[in-house]
């Protein structure tokens, strides 16, 4: 069962998921009232990160129609992860359509498994996430892989918005074959990558929160970064990570800041002398916890692959 800080962390994870699965769509911050992050769709539907009940319950991902009534709730704190397999099954919604679709994919309401039951109870005391524990629900996620849930639950987004509304949403997942059991699902994007989430786990617990080059960050804004990317090289291992706010992270993107593979030190790119990033130009970057750097090698390549670029 997850922490509070780690539970927060799989809510981030899925917004991410689905800003990167969901085209036309775009991804904020909002950390105020309650809401961490709001996903604003193509026909105007959206989906909040957020706490519920006047922001003391947290977490939930909610889906709201276009004039801001919520018709889908997503109770994160009955996400129950063991070994990196998930379960998660489905309250009961109050919003008839949604219900009405929900039965339509997972069949009439069941009771809950007893150990399910007891596991998310026990969590919510954790997440102090209320105290009402349902028995009953829909069976949705039972003991599969993170990209099972990836695309699962994708597949109920895209059902329940397409049922309150005549857009057609276009997602970037493939589907589930006809009779095909869980090991034959066809992966999520390739940008949805295996392991990510516990690469993000890692690097925060390595760099203890903190941005590898700008120090002190709120966790929220911290992302996982590959040196190199994980489409080129399908390395998830934290000597090819750094932890960088999210705006340094578009800059390490786009080579206007690299770091010195022997030295660690950072250069930031004259591009940027006028702006408040040109302070950071030869800093050494931030010492992880087991008092290493990513690795060299790593960087080298980056860096070569840099000057090559620019």
């Amino acid at each position: 069962m997850s922490d509070f800080h780690t539970h927060k962390e799989l809510g981030y994870d899925l917004m991410l998921m689905l800003a990167e699965s969901i085209e036309h769509s775009s991804l904020k911050n909002i950390n105020k009232d309650g809401c961490y992050q709001e996903l604003i769709l193509k026909n105007d539907f959206y989906i909040e990160f957020t706490k519920w009940r006047n922001g003391e319950v947290p977490f939930y991902l909610i889906l709201f129609n276009v004039v801001g009534n919520y018709i889908f709730e997503l109770d994160l704190s009955m996400v129950i992860e063991k070994e990196e397999s998930y379960y998660w099954n489905l309250k009961v919604p109050s919003n008839e359509t949604t219900k009405n679709e929900i039965i339509k994919l997972h069949g009439n309401k069941v009771e809950l498994d007893a150990t399910y039951v007891s596991n998310v109870k026990e969590q919510k005391k954790i997440l102090k996430s209320g105290v009402k524990t349902p028995r009953t629900g829909y069976s949705f996620v039972e003991g599969e892989p993170w990209e099972a849930l990836c695309v699962k639950l994708c597949e109920l987004l895209k059902s329940i918005i397409e049922a309150h509304t005549t857009t057609e949403l276009q997602f970037n997942i493939q589907y589930q074959a006809e009779n095909d059991d869980i090991n034959s699902l066809q992966r999520i994007s390739a940008r949805v990558r295996r392991g990510q989430r516990l690469f993000r786990k890692n690097l925060i617990e390595l760099y203890e929160g903190k941005c590898t080059v700008s120090g002190w960050t709120p966790t929220e804004v911290l992302e996982a970064v590959h040196i190199i990317s994980h489409s080129e090289s399908g390395i998830n291992h934290t000597d090819n990570g750094i932890l960088l706010r999210g705006d340094l992270h578009r800059l390490f993107d786009l080579n206007l800041i690299k770091i010195e593979p022997n030295s660690y030190i950072l250069h930031v790119s004259d591009e940027l002398k006028n702006s408040n990033y040109w302070k950071l130009n030869g800093n050494k970057i931030r010492k992880r916890i087991d008092g290493g750097y990513p690795s060299s090698h790593y960087l080298k390549v980056r860096w070569e692959t840099a000057k090559k670029e620019t």
